[in-house]
């Protein structure tokens, strides 16, 4: 996936310039039989070094699972009103009653998101996410995987 972005023709976003806040809402475990609904919100920072900026996230399910991470975040340019963004970072995921038990509480989040411009800096997005606990626990790494609907707000 990632070496299909290496190929294409990207720039950097100039509208990355600016702090957004994302709000996201879709479904868990898309793999599986068994769909959860999950919801989040992230903090996307302006601040960046080579264009890699910062992000903070909050993830809630309505089986009961929480995430909160943090990690780094870097946009690609399609067109004017398309782009990309590609994040990563750990966080701490507690299961509460959720059946999801995804071996550890440590638990990294890979994103990759697609979206487009629909007003000044409002961008609709689709994005597909992983989560796993990176083999911290060897003898149960499930993972899950995520497909969301992101809103993105720009807080200039």
């Amino acid at each position: 996936m990632i070496s299909v972005l290496l190929v294409l023709p990207l720039r950097t976003a100039a509208s990355a310039d600016q702090d957004y806040l994302v709000m996201t809402g879709g479904s868990a475990e898309i793999l599986s039989a068994r769909k959860v609904p999950v919801f989040g919100a992230e903090y996307r920072f302006k601040e960046n070094l080579h264009g890699i900026h910062p992000y903070v996230l909050y993830g809630w399910a309505t089986d009961g699972g929480t995430y909160v991470g943090a990690g780094l975040l870097y946009y690609f340019t399609l067109s004017p009103r398309w782009r990309v963004a590609v994040s990563s970072g750990p966080g701490y995921y507690r299961r509460h009653r959720s059946a999801r038990d995804l071996g550890h509480t440590v638990e990294f989040f890979s994103n990759l998101e697609l979206s487009t411009r629909i007003y000044h800096e409002h961008w609709l997005g689709l994005s597909f996410g992983h989560v796993s606990n990176g083999g911290l626990n060897r003898d149960n790494n499930p993972g899950s995987e995520t497909l969301r609907l992101a809103y993105s707000i720009s807080l200039h």
